[in-house]
């Protein structure tokens, strides 16, 4: 009976969070737009990747700051470092109602003369594992400005 009740919160807390989160952009139909579910959990894990460290006074652990690396010099050691990082974070900051695995990665691009950070998570349900979707964020440099551009696939 408590395994029931605690399932039926966990439930509604999940669907209440998830259901829509609501942006400063507009649709094609210019109408306010929103995210669901796994793009909402998908931008949030974006912005921690991306936030620099001591960003939020109440939260100096809060970040990543993926600025920081130098993608041209990532070895095996650091991007496992990295996915440890992101991991943790992760863990730490994202809504629970959700179990993610985070695995990193690069590609080179442009016969080798760049590198592309691939970021894959795979999120399941607490409840449910047997269902898992995968998010994919992709982030490289501009070679001319370099500041970093980022893509998130689902």
């Amino acid at each position: 009976m408590i395994l029931l009740d605690i399932t039926t919160t966990i439930n509604a807390i999940s669907n209440s969070i998830f259901k829509k989160e609501l942006v400063l952009d507009r649709n094609v139909y210019n109408k306010p737009d929103d995210r669901k579910e796994l793009q909402s959990y998908a931008q949030m894990l974006q912005n921690l990747i991306f936030y620099e460290p001591n960003t939020f006074p109440n939260q100096p652990s809060m970040g990543i700051g993926i600025e920081n690396y130098e993608f041209e010099f990532l070895d095996d050691e650091t991007l496992t470092q990295l996915e440890s990082k992101i991991n943790s974070q992760a863990e730490q900051f994202l809504p629970s109602v959700y179990n993610i695995n985070i695995k990193v990665s690069t590609v080179d691009v442009n016969n080798n003369s760049n590198k592309v950070i691939l970021i894959r998570g795979f999120i399941s349900n607490t409840m449910d594992v047997s269902s898992t979707d995968e998010i994919v964020l992709l982030i490289g440099k501009n070679t001319t400005t370099k500041k970093l551009v980022s893509k998130i696939m689902i």
